[in-house]
């Protein structure tokens, strides 16, 4: 197992797949931004602290971006909606605060955002986007062209997020 923090690597510019998932990693998350070709970042399962860097979002290739279980803080970054090639968003079991960004990512299949801090509504757009690509019942579970998951803190006498009928695929009650 790995301890310590990620040292600055942002200039590892063909880099295409980096997992450090389930370590002892602390600090804050590294710079990521020189690594146009990433594709895959899992870092998931360990004790990262701060934000979540917005600048993840303009990495043109970044398809799928694990960060679920550490301690990240803050807001969700408003640059997600931004992304045209995330299919796989866990950013489940932190420590996020704020309201969820009114945004909606076309090619989301899984987002996963329970377990942390949120508060407010499930943004509209994210809900239109979930019944539009909604899966029908005979669909492979691990088909992209769906957005399968959306996990979120809606469950409980006061959730956390409300979310409409239909809109949320699983509900947790969130931290406090």
């Amino acid at each position: 197992m790995l301890n310590g923090s990620i040292p600055p690597i942002g200039q590892l510019v063909n880099l295409v797949y980096f997992n450090l998932e389930r370590n002892l990693l602390t600090g804050n998350l590294p710079d990521f931004s020189g690594a146009n070709d990433l594709e895959q970042l899992e870092l998931a399962f360990n004790d990262f602290t701060g934000n979540v860097p917005s600048s993840l979002m303009s990495l043109p290739s970044l398809e799928y971006l694990y960060l679920n279980n550490n301690t990240l803080s803050g807001p969700i970054p408003v640059d997600f909606g931004g992304s045209t090639s995330l299919i796989d968003l866990y950013l489940q079991n932190n420590e996020l605060t704020g309201d969820i960004p009114n945004y909606a990512i076309p090619t989301i299949s899984e987002l996963l955002l329970s377990e942390n801090k949120l508060k407010g509504s499930m943004p509209a757009n994210i809900c239109l986007q979930r019944e539009a690509r909604d899966p029908p019942p005979e669909a492979d579970p691990e088909d992209e062209r769906y957005f399968q998951d959306l996990w979120a803190d809606c469950k409980g006498i006061d959730p956390h997020i409300a979310c409409p009928d239909g809109c949320c695929t699983l509900c947790f009650v969130g931290k406090e």
